[in-house]
């Protein structure tokens, strides 16, 4: 249906189904973790999913993608992804959708980026400037949806809608799958402040 309704080249319709399945599931991150916990509270399907969806669109999760759009631009005006993560890198400042926490490399990015065209040098410059700029710090999937869209002249934020939509069916099974647990999620907290005389 998406390929459908954004008239994509059929040659890209295998990429697009693939970037569904890969950022269906991902282990426990916040959005998976925040279903589960609002399942195992006894909340109907439509509030877990809720309630995972808000925890998803956080900027440290599936709203990193705004930021990564905005290198992506910042690119585009200065005619170099490279320039403009050398720019940041000497400033201090933060290089959205490169380096992933529990990876050298995200293997949803490995995937995506060699499938994807390169007309805009994106995927070129960012892995000259992961090795050259950011200590072998790799493109992200967040990254590569983002390039997606550009790269495919897909709808402005489709690369977003991809990454929910996906994200979507897994945050289902985890729903499904901690009502068969049937109890609730209650990690315990431990005191670490000044005892009470």
């Amino acid at each position: 249906h998406l390929t459908v309704a954004w008239k994509v080249d059929p040659l890209f319709v295998p990429i697009l189904d693939g970037a569904l399945i890969l950022v269906a599931d991902h282990e426990l991150n916040i959005s998976s973790f925040t279903a589960r916990c609002v399942a195992s509270a006894g909340c109907s399907p439509y509030a877990s999913v809720a309630a995972a969806t808000h925890a998803f669109l956080g900027r440290r999760h599936g709203g990193n993608t705004e930021r990564i759009r905005g290198l992506l631009d910042e690119a585009r005006g200065q005619g170099s992804l490279y320039r403009v993560i050398e720019s940041r890198v000497k400033r201090g400042d933060p290089v959205p959708g490169f380096g992933h926490k529990l990876y050298e490399a995200d293997p949803r990015a490995r995937f995506l980026l060699p499938r994807l065209p390169d007309l805009n040098g994106y995927i070129s410059q960012a892995q000259e400037a992961a090795e050259k700029l950011l200590g072998f710090s790799y493109p992200t999937v967040d990254f590569a949806l983002v390039v997606m869209e550009k790269e495919l002249a897909l709808p402005e934020k489709s690369g977003s809608c991809l990454f929910c939509l996906g994200r979507l069916a897994g945050l289902v099974a985890h729903v499904m799958e901690q009502y068969a647990q049937n109890r609730p999620i209650r990690p315990r907290a431990q005191y670490v402040g000044k005892m009470p005389g």
